[in-house]
């Protein structure tokens, strides 16, 4: 990371990264997550729209630690949760865990990162390391792959946070392999926003696919007149 920032102080865990070689959007990923950390509210990626205010995330505040949501609960081959939105306190104990074993993804050997930093290291280090349900961590595992599977150890926390996991449809109501099979879905009236998963689009058929996103989002717009809540498959110990 070459760019000047007042986060890039000695000591980053981004940086951190960089030194070892990572990739940038991993540094970016535990630089939102730093920040997250520093100053808390809620961090949101860059591929998302407002559908609606947010004010009442805020009052999860009042209750919780740290508060996520499913990646994708109407698929019950998901167990991931996602990092897309995260909010958590100023100087959240939960997200002090997981920062404190940054340092082992220097020996977890993956070149995709929504493994690395992503969700699969939301799902492990931030959720898992304070419910400790291993049923959930080894479907979590068999997602992410052999990259955890041989990679570092998964510790569970001695105490438990107050921790939120919310329905997907709040913050995902279209996964994105909704938008590659081409199977939309209206809007539900209760999200608050909704990704655009710009970070996972390939070179093979790039501007085909967007095409055919944007076309779907804009009669989304017009139907959002939906109610399909989610069901949730998997309990990480909520």
């Amino acid at each position: 990371m070459t760019h000047d920032s007042k986060y890039q102080r000695k000591g980053s865990l981004a940086l951190q990264l960089d030194a070892h070689g990572r990739p940038y959007n991993e540094q970016a990923d535990m630089l939102r997550v730093e920040v997250l950390y520093e100053f808390g509210g809620i961090a949101i990626d860059a591929d998302f729209e407002c559908i609606r205010p947010l004010d009442p995330l805020l009052e999860f505040g009042m209750e919780f630690d740290y508060v996520s949501a499913w990646e994708h609960d109407r698929d019950p081959g998901n167990p991931l949760v996602a990092a897309g939105v995260q909010m958590a306190h100023a100087r959240s104990p939960s997200v002090l865990r997981a920062l404190a074993r940054v340092g082992r993804l220097a020996r977890l050997r993956s070149e995709r990162g929504w493994v690395a930093t992503g969700p699969c290291w939301t799902s492990l280090m931030i959720v898992h390391s304070n419910f400790c349900n291993e049923s959930w961590k080894q479907q979590v595992l068999a997602f992410c792959g052999s990259p955890w599977q041989e990679g570092p150890d998964i510790p569970c926390a001695s105490e438990r946070l107050p921790m939120k996991i919310l329905p997907s449809d709040l913050f995902y109501p279209n996964h994105w392999t909704d938008i590659a099979s081409g199977h939309l879905r209206p809007i539900p009236k209760e999200a608050y926003m909704t990704q655009h998963w710009s970070s996972t689009w390939g070179p093979d058929g790039d501007a085909r696919r967007r095409r055919s996103w944007w076309r779907g989002w804009l009669w989304h717009v017009e139907e959002r007149r939906g109610d399909g809540r989610a069901n949730h498959t998997y309990n990480a110990g909520v």
